[in-house]
């Protein structure tokens, strides 16, 4: 008895005693925690997602919803998954007493007993019936301001603002759901230019014209993959209404260059935007070896001489078509300018083949088969110009360079740039430096964001 009081006069001993006791003391607590801890992580991996389906204009890419054009519909799925489970309470264990040993008892001598009989059988009771939860479906939703009601699988509209000089957008949205908290996201918006989704050194355009308006801006317009798209300066390059739509949707070009093409198949091989000396634009197309013109003032109605082939043209059947066969020429790019602001003469300047041709308008002369003159030291190869040489050209042999597309417009100061697609990539020259290279150049398409990441 001695030695046992002696054992809890040591300190040690108490303290871990002590220490011992506040452990079983918060055992029961850890384990309630925990417990309520799986509960919270159970909700909120069985919290039902809000969901959207692809609409008219939008798709996803690399988990990233894509806006085709600015107007974008979505549409969101239902019902979107059971409801939240109800909290269950869970016990709490407590400090059981530990009991006393019972004191030995002698062992009776073992009398003799009867056998009983075997237990009644008894029915297994029946299961419960549970109740099936009913799904969780969108009652209403606001959309990037706009509010939405009677939800049910129904599709959401909205028109999208790209900020100045910004290629996406974040739109908020707020889901109401048939139970549980509202929904609060942002979903961004990328805007789909000519070169989304394309690696490095594989965006090529089929034509890319430059032209002022009215107001003093400029457009730039884009054709590639079947499709087009619009920039205008004057709000930093921000896309327009329509971008991203097929060729083949534009009335003019169902019945003119894209006659008889599906969808996606059409492609031109120049396009050039002119304003006219009555302020109408011309709008004049190269595809599959001929050529279509539309002019503004008749709203874009086909001009005399559409669908005429190129070879049947006397300066290019003597040019760039010297030798081809109806409907077998093709020019890489075509470009239309004012040369003389003061008579508003023009230069057509064409790259085929290698090489390059350009014609001056001469105003005084009447007979149209006389009125563009070839400019003798203007066809050549594109190898032998220097800031070709030097750009785009750079590395090939002669005969074997060629442009994707090639832009001339006037700068606000008279001077010309000359804008070039090759390859992937760009090279824009300006005349007020002869021709030097301007910053930038040779960087690849898919590095403007407009043209799309």
């Amino acid at each position: 008895m001695g030695d046992f009081l002696s054992y809890f006069k040591s300190k040690k001993v108490l303290i871990n005693l002590l220490v011992l006791g506040i452990l079983v003391l918060a055992l029961p607590l850890g384990i309630k925690l925990i417990r309520e801890q799986q509960i919270i992580k159970s909700r909120a991996t069985e919290q039902p997602p809000v969901k959207f389906i692809e609409g008219e204009n939008t798709f996803q890419r690399n988990g990233q919803w894509m806006a085709t054009r600015p107007q974008v519909t979505l549409e969101l799925t239902s019902p979107l998954g059971p409801p939240e489970p109800a909290a269950t309470a869970t016990p709490t264990p407590g400090p059981t007493a530990t009991p006393t040993p019972p004191a030995p008892t002698a062992t009776p001598a073992p009398a003799a007993t009867a056998t009983p009989a075997p237990a009644e059988p008894t029915a297994t009771p029946a299961p419960a019936a549970t109740a099936t939860p009913a799904p969780v479906t969108a009652q209403s939703a606001t959309f990037n301001g706009v509010s939405f009601s009677n939800l049910d699988g129904a599709a959401i509209s909205t028109k999208l603002t790209f900020p100045s000089g910004q290629f996406y957008v974040d739109v908020p949205v707020v889901v109401n759901l048939s139970s549980g908290s509202p929904r609060n996201l942002i979903i961004r918006f990328n805007y789909l230019g000519p070169c989304t989704g394309k690696a490095p050194g594989t965006c090529t355009f089929d034509s890319r014209a430059m032209y002022v308006n009215t107001d003093g801006s400029r457009t730039e317009s884009i054709t590639a993959y079947g499709k087009y798209w619009n920039f205008n300066s004057a709000n930093n390059w921000a896309p327009m209404d329509g971008n991203s739509k097929d060729l083949t949707a534009e009335s003019r070009y169902a019945s003119g260059p894209c006659a008889g093409k599906s969808a996606g198949t059409c492609n031109f091989d120049s396009r050039a935007m002119y304003v006219n000396t009555d302020g109408s634009r011309t709008e004049s197309i190269t595809a599959y070896g001929k050529y279509w013109n539309f002019n503004s003032a008749n709203n874009w109605a086909p001009m005399d001489g559409n669908s005429k082939d190129l070879t049947a043209e006397s300066r290019y059947a003597s040019g760039p078509c010297a030798g081809k066969s109806a409907g077998t020429c093709n020019f890489d790019s075509r470009a239309m300018y004012v040369n003389d602001a003061a008579t508003g003469s023009r230069t057509e300047s064409i790259t085929a083949y290698g090489r390059y041709w350009n014609w001056n308008e001469n105003l005084a002369q009447t007979d149209q088969n006389l009125r563009w003159e070839l400019q003798p030291a203007d066809n050549r190869d594109l190898t032998s110009v220097d800031r070709y040489a030097g750009g785009p050209c750079a590395g090939k042999s002669a005969g074997t360079c060629t442009f994707d597309s090639r832009a001339m417009y006037l700068e606000s100061n008279s001077s010309k740039t000359e804008s070039i697609t090759a390859y992937g990539k760009f090279w824009n020259f300006n005349s007020a430096n002869g021709w030097a290279s301007v910053s930038g150049n040779g960087d690849d398409l898919t590095t403007v964001p407009r043209y799309g990441r």
